[in-house]
């Protein structure tokens, strides 16, 4: 049974680990914090840094999914960490479009899980979604370019 905090657990290191597995069952671990509300609202917005930090590493379709699912539950159960996964986002954006030149493989994978991390937000943002409209649109359509 682990004892460790979610901080000292979850780390980017932690994640960028090269076996699956591994990852996956940190992620799950991770979910189970975040359905229990055992996270402070500054842990929260670390994991978000963190997996945005570490986004180009889940190359498997079974790390991405998970990460999508801590996503979905970050969003919908802490509304209020919606500006800062908007930061986030637009910051992954930045990073993703402006260090691959040409387009590649790696910079379509890149952009495609950042546009549906992108529709998460604006899933779950609700009665705010007129808020958000405006800085995710731009940001979806240069991602959508790049794919």
């Amino acid at each position: 049974s682990e004892t460790r905090s979610p901080s000292t657990l979850f780390t980017p290191e932690a994640l960028l680990v090269s076996i699956t597995k591994e990852r996956r069952l940190l992620i799950g671990h991770l979910t189970v914090y975040i359905s229990n509300n055992s996270l402070t609202i500054t842990e929260v917005r670390e994991v978000i840094r963190i997996l945005f930090q570490t986004h180009l590493s889940y190359e498997d379709r079974a790390s991405r999914l998970s990460v999508h699912r801590v996503f979905d539950l970050i969003l919908s159960s802490v509304p209020e960490i919606s500006d800062f996964f908007l930061s986030q986002l637009e910051a992954a954006c930045s990073k993703s479009l402006l260090t691959h030149h040409l387009k590649s493989k790696s910079l379509s994978g890149s952009c495609l899980t950042l546009l549906k991390w992108s529709c998460l937000l604006l899933k779950n943002v609700n009665e705010r979604i007129n808020d958000y409209l405006p800085a995710v649109f731009p940001l979806q359509s240069e991602l959508l370019y790049s794919i």
